[in-house]
């Protein structure tokens, strides 16, 4: 039950860190799916975000001004 690795939490930080190596590494625009599908490669499939905790956290970096967001 609380073993399995792909539904453990993950600490403080560690998902806007995630976003932002994301968007590093792209090197230009990016969406959420994007960003998912890179957590994904570089956990060699292990992590997968859920989209509820996935797409706020460009927002929440948004708002503190370490990205910038276009609509």
């Amino acid at each position: 039950m609380g073993n399995d690795p792909k539904k453990t939490e993950l600490a403080p930080g560690t998902l806007e860190t995630l976003v932002l190596k994301a968007i590093e590494r792209n090197a230009g625009p990016m969406r959420g799916y994007g960003i998912a599908r890179y957590i994904k490669q570089i956990s060699g499939d292990v992590r997968q975000v859920e989209e509820g905790s996935l797409y706020p956290a460009p927002q929440r970096l948004a708002i503190k001004g370490w990205v910038k967001a276009e609509w």
